[in-house]
């Protein structure tokens, strides 16, 4: 499991940060980012601005049709007469793919953000 989830880390890492940071000197973004990012005792160590390609969009509605099809595969194998075949095979692949559909989604549609923040001791 701890495996799964460093991949993962690793994996969103390389794809979410294919473009460049667009922070200048003085960690003060060079675009529009809301107004709860900057304050007096926060700054913005690291922008990068999400991917949003074309590839992302094919990916996210690949992976949402897959969604789709082990749903209404493990609804029809539920509503079946034998009920018990296939149903954990189903549910697993669903959650599975339900998992990539929200790691492609960050991947690709969430940008990256590295927040600094002075606190009091």
């Amino acid at each position: 499991m701890v495996g799964v989830m460093v991949g993962t880390k690793r994996f969103l890492d390389r794809i979410s940060h294919l473009g460049d940071s667009v922070v200048a000197d003085g960690g003060h973004a060079t675009v529009s980012v809301p107004p709860y990012m900057e304050t007096e005792s926060r700054r913005i160590l690291d922008y990068v601005p999400a991917v949003s390609s074309r590839t992302g969009l094919l990916v996210v509605a690949l992976l949402s049709w897959v969604d789709v099809s082990f749903a209404a595969l493990l609804a029809l194998e539920g509503l079946g007469p034998a009920r018990t075949q296939f149903l954990g095979t189903y549910a697993g692949m669903l959650f599975l793919s339900l998992a990539l559909t929200v790691l492609a989604y960050t991947a690709y549609f969430v940008p990256s953000i590295t927040v600094a923040e002075t606190r009091d001791h």
